[in-house]
């Protein structure tokens, strides 16, 4: 009888997926400032996650061909998925923000990982969504596994160098 093939799916940067299926895992690396949300739906073995590089759009080009590399853009897009192609209820389901990583410089004007926690936390209360925020903030650079059979969120740590 031949075993069946689990598979690894890497979220880039700007990139979002829902995927369903025991075994198979969602991976995205090196959150620093960027922030990644996880959701899982335990009942129905369905996981989500997006990897956001800014809270808003810098221009109407960048908007319309990488609406994930945006919070404001890519998390009301996959909510949207998540409720009605999936039909998961996202008052049910576990949902984890993990990285927006401070900058290790003295002072940095731009501070975009404490503007990308903002912005996602956010939009997620404009939809009543709770969420875990036990990962974000520091100054370390997170790898992040999502394994859809258990749910079971896995961060490997690195220290951001510049």
């Amino acid at each position: 009888m031949p075993t069946r093939q689990f598979m690894d799916y890497v979220i880039g940067i700007g990139e979002y997926l829902v995927i369903k299926g025991d075994g198979n895992r969602l991976i995205t690396y090196a959150l620093a400032s960027c922030v990644a949300v996880t959701f899982y739906f335990e009942e129905m073995k369905i996981a989500g996650m997006i990897h956001i590089a800014l809270p808003e759009a810098l221009s109407s080009y960048n908007a319309e061909n990488r609406p994930g590399y945006y919070a404001e853009l890519g998390l009301p897009i996959l909510l949207t998925k998540l409720r009605n192609s999936y039909q998961c209820d996202l008052s049910k389901g576990k949902i984890f923000l993990i990285g927006g990583a401070n900058s290790v410089k003295e002072y940095d004007h731009f501070r975009v990982g404490e503007r990308n926690i903002s912005k996602v936390k956010s939009i997620l209360n404009e939809n009543n969504i709770k969420y875990n925020t036990d990962e974000v903030g520091g100054t370390v650079s997170r790898t992040v596994v999502l394994e859809v059979s258990t749910g079971n969120i896995t961060i490997d740590y690195q220290d951001i160098v510049i």
